[in-house]
């Protein structure tokens, strides 16, 4: 009776050990390096969308506005100031239907005006120009709004549920949870004030346009490089959760001069399951 109890109680403890065993122990680098830097690649355009230089805008150009109407001449037309090309003056020629520029040019007095010009106001004389255009040009008028630029017509994500769906295949859902808050709702905090959101659906009804905030600093310019063949496994945790560890280059903080430096360092990023599949828990920019 004694040795059947035993044997029993060993069996038991067997099996007890080879369920945490199969609950606890990490995978081998083998089996899931593939999927890992999959992840980290695919990291790259989430973390730019989210912290780097963010999806891309119409620029604000100082070519935007509506066209007045000019009742004596019966003309409509518009200023710009171009960065590049000055001071024009659109006008649209209602006879060929087309718009026209003129390259204003101002001059002091006294001093003589290049020969050639059709207009002249004060000191500021009117020249025929062949004029592009900025990209982008009317986008913006007086009802915009201030702190956020138009997101590309020809941009991939329009909402925020966009870039909901994108990130939720590379990253974790608790991580992501951290990052949702700030990216698409905003918080005032004392001290720092009001940050808002930096994407934002435009929920006025004066566009269509899906918006970025203009005041967003983004947090880095260039991305960590991972050496992937230094990559090996340093931990797993519960629920299946796998730490690794490899060389990077990149920005980190010295501990014992509190400086960011750049350079060659040993990373760790953290790999969680969720509904069967690998999911980053850590970010890797």
């Amino acid at each position: 009776m004694v040795k059947k109890i035993s044997l029993i109680t060993a069996l038991l403890l067997t099996a007890l050990m080879l369920m945490a065993s199969c609950g606890n122990g990490a995978p081998d680098i083998s089996e899931v390096k593939d999927d890992f830097i999959a992840l980290i690649d695919a990291s790259r355009e989430v973390n730019d969308i989210f912290f780097g230089e963010g999806l891309p805008t119409y620029p604000r150009t100082g070519t935007d506005g509506v066209m007045k109407y000019d009742e004596a001449s019966g003309v409509y037309y518009i200023y710009y100031e171009d960065t590049d090309s000055g001071k024009i003056l659109k006008y649209y020629d209602k006879d060929e239907k087309v718009n026209k520029y003129l390259s204003v040019r101002g001059f002091a007095d006294g001093e003589t005006p290049d020969e050639g010009y059709v207009y002249k106001k004060g000191n500021e004389y009117y020249y025929p120009t062949e004029y592009t255009e900025p990209e982008g040009v009317g986008i913006y008028d007086s009802s915009s709004p201030i702190y956020y630029d138009y997101v590309r017509y020809d941009c991939k994500y329009q909402s925020v549920d966009d870039i909901k769906a994108l990130a939720s295949k590379v990253y974790s859902k608790a991580y992501l949870d951290s990052v949702y808050s700030t990216m698409f709702d905003g918080f005032a905090e004392d001290g720092i004030g009001l940050v808002r959101a930096r994407y934002m659906n435009d929920e006025s009804g004066q566009s269509t346009f899906f918006l970025k905030s203009n005041e967003f600093k983004p947090l880095f310019e260039k991305q960590t490089e991972y050496d992937y063949s230094t990559m090996k496994i340093v931990g797993s945790g519960k629920h299946g959760s796998v730490t690794v560890e490899m060389e990077a280059d990149g920005k980190y903080i010295d501990y014992e001069t509190l400086e960011v430096k750049t350079g060659r360092v040993k990373k760790q990023l953290k790999f969680v399951r969720e509904s069967g599949e690998w999911r980053l828990d850590t970010p890797t920019y």
